[in-house]
Protein backbone atom coordinates (compact mmCIF):
# COMPACT_ATOMS: atom_id res chain seq x y z
CA UNK A 1 0.00 0.00 0.00
CA UNK A 2 1.18 3.27 -0.47
CA UNK A 3 0.06 6.75 -0.06
CA UNK A 4 1.27 10.32 0.31
CA UNK A 5 1.43 14.12 -0.31
CA UNK A 6 1.11 15.82 -3.29
CA UNK A 7 1.98 19.03 -3.70
CA UNK A 8 0.03 21.16 -6.16
CA UNK A 9 0.24 24.39 -8.07
CA UNK A 10 -3.31 25.82 -8.52
CA UNK A 11 -3.92 29.17 -9.83
CA UNK A 12 -2.43 32.04 -12.22
CA UNK A 13 -0.31 33.61 -8.78
CA UNK A 14 0.90 30.25 -8.50
CA UNK A 15 -0.41 29.50 -4.75
CA UNK A 16 0.94 26.38 -3.51
CA UNK A 17 -1.93 24.26 -2.01
CA UNK A 18 -1.61 20.76 -0.06
CA UNK A 19 -3.89 17.97 -0.32
CA UNK A 20 -3.24 14.85 0.83
CA UNK A 21 -3.68 11.80 -2.07
CA UNK A 22 -4.22 8.39 -1.29
CA UNK A 23 -3.21 7.02 -4.46
CA UNK A 24 -3.75 3.61 -3.45
CA UNK A 25 -5.69 2.46 -0.71
CA UNK A 26 -6.98 -1.54 -0.39
CA UNK A 27 -9.44 -0.54 2.52
CA UNK A 28 -11.54 2.34 1.51
CA UNK A 29 -15.10 1.95 2.95
CA UNK A 30 -16.65 1.42 -0.70
CA UNK A 31 -18.09 -1.32 -1.42
CA UNK A 32 -18.30 -3.14 -4.74
CA UNK A 33 -20.63 -5.58 -4.59
CA UNK A 34 -22.93 -3.02 -3.27
CA UNK A 35 -22.16 -0.35 -6.31
CA UNK A 36 -22.64 -3.32 -8.63
CA UNK A 37 -26.30 -4.56 -7.25
CA UNK A 38 -27.37 -0.88 -8.02
CA UNK A 39 -25.80 -0.35 -11.36
CA UNK A 40 -24.91 2.53 -13.38
CA UNK A 41 -26.23 5.34 -12.64
CA UNK A 42 -24.42 9.23 -12.64
CA UNK A 43 -22.43 8.17 -9.69
CA UNK A 44 -21.46 4.87 -10.77
CA UNK A 45 -20.17 3.54 -13.80
CA UNK A 46 -18.53 -0.21 -15.07
CA UNK A 47 -15.50 -1.01 -17.22
CA UNK A 48 -14.93 -4.03 -18.58
CA UNK A 49 -11.23 -3.68 -18.27
CA UNK A 50 -8.54 -0.89 -17.48
CA UNK A 51 -6.30 -1.50 -21.31
CA UNK A 52 -7.96 -4.33 -22.76
CA UNK A 53 -10.35 -4.88 -25.50
CA UNK A 54 -12.19 -7.96 -24.68
CA UNK A 55 -13.33 -8.15 -28.28
CA UNK A 56 -10.04 -8.32 -29.39
CA UNK A 57 -7.62 -9.35 -26.40
CA UNK A 58 -5.64 -6.28 -27.42
CA UNK A 59 -4.49 -3.08 -25.37
CA UNK A 60 -5.94 -0.44 -26.74
CA UNK A 61 -5.58 3.07 -25.87
CA UNK A 62 -8.85 4.09 -26.57
CA UNK A 63 -9.79 1.68 -23.49
CA UNK A 64 -7.84 4.04 -21.45
CA UNK A 65 -9.41 7.43 -23.01
CA UNK A 66 -12.41 5.77 -22.07
CA UNK A 67 -11.42 5.68 -18.28
CA UNK A 68 -9.86 8.92 -18.58
CA UNK A 69 -12.58 10.63 -19.88
CA UNK A 70 -15.22 8.92 -17.09
CA UNK A 71 -12.65 9.68 -14.45
CA UNK A 72 -12.75 13.44 -15.64
CA UNK A 73 -16.34 13.86 -15.79
CA UNK A 74 -17.06 12.49 -12.80
CA UNK A 75 -14.67 14.93 -11.39
CA UNK A 76 -15.59 17.50 -13.10
CA UNK A 77 -19.65 16.50 -11.67
CA UNK A 78 -20.41 15.68 -8.45
CA UNK A 79 -17.88 12.77 -7.80
CA UNK A 80 -18.65 8.74 -8.60
CA UNK A 81 -16.93 5.67 -8.51
CA UNK A 82 -15.73 3.86 -11.64
CA UNK A 83 -15.76 0.25 -11.00
CA UNK A 84 -12.99 -1.58 -13.38
CA UNK A 85 -13.45 -4.84 -13.89
CA UNK A 86 -17.35 -5.16 -14.27
CA UNK A 87 -18.90 -5.38 -17.29
CA UNK A 88 -22.15 -2.91 -18.61
CA UNK A 89 -24.49 -5.26 -17.26
CA UNK A 90 -22.87 -5.48 -13.78
CA UNK A 91 -21.15 -9.15 -14.22
CA UNK A 92 -17.92 -8.75 -12.44
CA UNK A 93 -14.95 -9.81 -15.08
CA UNK A 94 -12.05 -8.71 -13.21
CA UNK A 95 -9.12 -7.14 -13.76
CA UNK A 96 -6.48 -9.73 -14.71
CA UNK A 97 -7.22 -9.70 -18.36
CA UNK A 98 -5.30 -6.40 -18.01
CA UNK A 99 -2.15 -8.28 -17.39
CA UNK A 100 -0.42 -6.55 -14.28
CA UNK A 101 1.37 -8.50 -12.20
CA UNK A 102 0.34 -6.67 -8.97
CA UNK A 103 -2.32 -4.00 -7.98
CA UNK A 104 0.37 -1.57 -7.32
CA UNK A 105 1.30 -1.96 -10.78
CA UNK A 106 -1.89 -1.81 -11.81
CA UNK A 107 -2.32 1.12 -9.84
CA UNK A 108 0.43 2.95 -11.21
CA UNK A 109 -0.40 2.52 -14.48
CA UNK A 110 -3.30 4.42 -13.99
CA UNK A 111 -2.00 6.77 -11.90
CA UNK A 112 0.33 7.31 -15.06
CA UNK A 113 -2.84 7.86 -17.48
CA UNK A 114 -4.41 9.99 -15.24
CA UNK A 115 -0.89 12.64 -15.02
CA UNK A 116 -0.89 12.00 -19.16
CA UNK A 117 -4.22 12.78 -20.04
CA UNK A 118 -5.36 15.22 -17.38
CA UNK A 119 -2.61 16.41 -15.29
CA UNK A 120 -0.65 15.49 -11.80
CA UNK A 121 -3.74 17.92 -9.98
CA UNK A 122 -6.35 14.90 -11.60
CA UNK A 123 -4.91 12.49 -9.27
CA UNK A 124 -5.63 14.30 -5.90
CA UNK A 125 -9.31 13.62 -5.84
CA UNK A 126 -9.15 9.89 -7.03
CA UNK A 127 -9.04 7.28 -4.48
CA UNK A 128 -8.39 3.50 -5.87
CA UNK A 129 -9.03 0.06 -4.13
CA UNK A 130 -9.81 -3.31 -4.71
CA UNK A 131 -12.29 -5.55 -4.11
CA UNK A 132 -13.22 -9.47 -4.29
CA UNK A 133 -16.41 -10.11 -6.73
CA UNK A 134 -18.03 -13.01 -7.66
CA UNK A 135 -14.46 -14.66 -6.86
CA UNK A 136 -12.74 -11.89 -9.14
CA UNK A 137 -10.89 -8.58 -8.12
CA UNK A 138 -12.13 -5.64 -9.34
CA UNK A 139 -11.04 -1.68 -9.34
CA UNK A 140 -12.57 1.15 -7.86
CA UNK A 141 -11.94 3.79 -8.77
CA UNK A 142 -13.07 6.63 -6.12
CA UNK A 143 -13.60 10.23 -7.49
CA UNK A 144 -14.11 13.29 -5.34
CA UNK A 145 -16.08 16.30 -6.65
CA UNK A 146 -12.61 18.70 -8.04
CA UNK A 147 -12.04 22.64 -7.24
CA UNK A 148 -11.07 23.50 -10.46
CA UNK A 149 -11.97 21.82 -13.72
CA UNK A 150 -10.54 18.80 -15.10
CA UNK A 151 -9.78 18.66 -19.31
CA UNK A 152 -8.50 15.61 -21.16
CA UNK A 153 -5.70 15.67 -23.47
CA UNK A 154 -7.00 14.23 -26.92
CA UNK A 155 -4.05 15.30 -29.31
CA UNK A 156 -3.60 19.30 -29.25
CA UNK A 157 -6.63 19.55 -27.74
CA UNK A 158 -8.42 19.88 -24.37
CA UNK A 159 -11.62 17.94 -23.63
CA UNK A 160 -14.31 18.85 -21.09
CA UNK A 161 -16.83 16.00 -20.01
CA UNK A 162 -19.56 15.56 -17.38
CA UNK A 163 -21.73 13.01 -16.07
CA UNK A 164 -24.67 13.43 -17.14
CA UNK A 165 -27.26 10.39 -16.03
CA UNK A 166 -25.87 7.11 -16.71
CA UNK A 167 -23.15 8.42 -19.42
CA UNK A 168 -20.16 10.51 -19.48
CA UNK A 169 -20.87 13.83 -21.81
CA UNK A 170 -18.90 15.96 -23.85
CA UNK A 171 -19.76 19.28 -23.99
CA UNK A 172 -18.82 21.79 -26.77
CA UNK A 173 -16.96 24.84 -25.77
CA UNK A 174 -19.89 27.47 -25.18
CA UNK A 175 -21.81 24.79 -22.75
CA UNK A 176 -18.73 23.84 -21.05
CA UNK A 177 -17.80 28.24 -20.47
CA UNK A 178 -21.36 28.34 -19.30
CA UNK A 179 -21.07 25.10 -17.28
CA UNK A 180 -17.64 25.87 -15.81
CA UNK A 181 -19.00 29.40 -14.85
CA UNK A 182 -21.76 28.04 -12.44
CA UNK A 183 -19.96 24.97 -11.38
CA UNK A 184 -16.61 26.42 -10.15
CA UNK A 185 -17.79 29.76 -8.75
CA UNK A 186 -14.90 30.88 -6.45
Amino acid sequence: MSRGVAGVVIGSVGAIVWRKANLVTHNLSINANALIAAGESDRVEFKSSLRTNLHTNRRARAMEAAVTKTLAAFLNSDGGALVIGVADDGAPVGIAVDGFDTEDRMSLHLRNIVNRDMGPLAMAYIQLSYEDCAGVKVMVAQCERSERPVYVKDGNAEKFYIRTGPSTTELVTSAAVDYIRTRFQS
